[in-house]
């Protein structure tokens, strides 16, 4: 939950490498795509039936503070009843933690927040971005704090200007 998508698609690409799943286990879907409980089935057929090919599953609804309440239901009641081993992660930028759908979810799942990063937090953030980049020689705190004055916590936005002085430090 929160709005900063990029450490999102961030956790969702780490979950995929580190358990290892296949492409044709993979499912994705938006809000927009699950309008009707109907739109749903893929989804119930996937959660309430073995799969023949892969050990396990991930499904992951992107932007669900836009669902119907009637399809936010429909996708609580099939969750309840899973008996496979599948993943699902379900992302919103904004949704409020007590509706009951969201309350009945979190009582068999983790919630992971995902909210704006700023002061320290952006300014480490910052820091481990460029160690990812493979920065050897790392950034000054004077640069840190440039770029997280002049990007705010655009998080997108500040990756790519990473990338970029990155490869102009390699060449």
């Amino acid at each position: 939950i929160g709005g900063e998508t990029l450490r999102q698609k961030r956790f969702i690409d780490r979950l995929i490498k580190s358990l290892g799943f296949a492409s044709n286990s993979i499912q994705k879907y938006f809000a927009s795509e699950l309008t009707t409980e109907k739109s749903l089935s893929p989804i119930k057929e996937s959660l309430l039936s073995l799969s023949l090919f892969s050990q396990s599953q991930l499904i992951v609804i992107y932007d669900a503070d836009q669902l119907k309440a009637a399809v936010s239901s429909a996708l609580t009641n099939i969750l309840s009843k899973t008996t496979t081993s599948a993943f699902v992660v379900i992302t919103s930028s904004a949704i409020n933690t007590k509706t009951q759908w969201l309350t009945k979810i979190n009582e068999t799942c983790t919630l992971c927040s995902f909210s704006e990063l700023s002061g320290s937090a952006l300014r480490e953030w910052i820091v481990r971005e460029v160690q990812q980049c493979g920065t050897t020689a790392g950034i000054e705190k004077d640069a840190t704090d440039l770029l997280a004055d002049s990007f705010g916590n655009d998080l997108s936005t500040l990756a790519q200007e990473i990338a970029k002085l990155s490869l102009l430090l390699s060449s």
